[in-house]
């Protein structure tokens, strides 16, 4: 499921959706501040009380990478969701810290690997958001749309249309150029792991990924 922030007049109702549906993994993808406006509510602050809930915060730690050495920072937060001293729903939350609103992240496969790690390590339903839910999430559901097609031993050479057909199911899906130029990053990084491209093809990759990033906008914003 992907959504739109989680507004502060509708943290309950945001809640009631994770336990109705028993969501197992939440994955935010902006930051609460951004540029000096407000982009979501703190939801999943530790002994915060929504409604007859109270969240409490049992684990929490910085993802160590496995395979593909990212750069980026991605906060796990393994959550219980009590009323009383009972708890009614367990689920994870996936902070990823540094990707900045209508931006990228660090040009490598941390996408490809946080979706790995969340699916297998997920019982139900994962909700994914950013502020808008169109631009950071439509990267995360076209990446995850590719991966899908791919297992199903489809070639995927046409992104474009990809973006236009999910564009008819929610507008302004992946929302900058910079976004869509970053999912084929991603595209040729994953065929290169996969074995689809073969070593001939490494040098016109690291092109491509410098070509990118000479252009302003893609290059993540680095924070202090």
């Amino acid at each position: 499921m992907d959504k739109d922030d989680g507004k502060d007049d509708t943290q309950e109702d945001f809640w009631m959706m994770v336990i109705g549906q028993r969501v197992g993994a939440i994955w935010q993808l902006c930051g609460f501040v951004e540029t000096g406006k407000h982009k979501c509510a703190k939801y999943w602050t530790d002994g915060k009380r929504i409604g007859n809930y109270t969240i409490k915060i049992v684990e929490e730690y910085d993802l160590q990478w496995q395979w593909c050495n990212s750069k980026a920072v991605v906060r796990v937060s393994r959550i219980h969701i009590m009323r009383g001293t009972k708890l009614v729903h367990e689920v994870t939350h996936y902070y990823w810290i540094d990707w900045e609103d209508r931006g990228v992240p660090c040009p490598d496969l941390g996408i490809v690997e946080l979706m790995e790690i969340i699916l297998a390590a997920t019982k139900g339903p994962i909700v994914i958001h950013c502020s808008a839910g169109v631009g950071r999430t439509g990267v995360v559901v076209l990446v995850q749309y590719i991966i899908d097609a791919l297992k199903l031993g489809k070639w995927i050479d046409n992104v474009l249309e990809l973006v236009k057909e999910l564009r008819r199911q929610r507008a302004r899906f992946v929302q900058t150029p910079e976004q869509y130029l970053f999912v084929h990053v991603v595209l040729l990084l994953l065929y290169r792991r996969m074995g689809l491209l073969d070593e001939t093809f490494d040098d016109q990759i690291r092109e491509f990924i410098a070509a990118c990033q000479l252009l302003p906008e893609l290059k993540p914003v680095k924070k202090n």
